[in-house]
């Protein structure tokens, strides 16, 4: 019997890679943090935390489209999906914040008309 598949037969599936996203675990590994950054909750302590995650993901593309010897895909992969966490956080906690009604009377400097 060959090693080597048929053309028709279909390639194993591989094992999925871990995508879960863990502030704690995940972000020490990736950029230089300390332990009070790592519990931000507050927007602009957030805010801060996401600059820096963009900050480093901005290198590690710049070193990969240089073809730099220390680029590494999966710290690129990494910080790609710390990034898109840390992002949606922070969406969702300016959106807590910032409603539509609040954002109407920010912007026309008047309150909302009731519904």
């Amino acid at each position: 019997m060959s090693r080597y598949l048929p053309r028709d037969a279909p390639l194993p599936a591989r094992p999925r890679q871990r995508t879960a996203y863990l502030r704690e675990r995940d972000l020490p590994r990736l950029i230089g943090l300390w332990p009070e950054d790592l519990t931000a909750k507050s927007l602009p302590a957030l805010d801060a935390l996401v600059r820096k995650i963009g900050a480093a993901l901005r290198r590690e593309r710049q070193r990969g489209r240089g073809g730099h010897f220390a680029y590494d895909i999966g710290r690129h992969r990494l910080l790609k999906i710390a990034y898109d966490h840390e992002r949606a956080a922070l969406n969702l906690l300016t959106a807590k914040r910032y409603s539509a009604p609040k954002m109407l009377e920010l912007l026309t400097d008047r309150p909302p008309a009731p519904l």
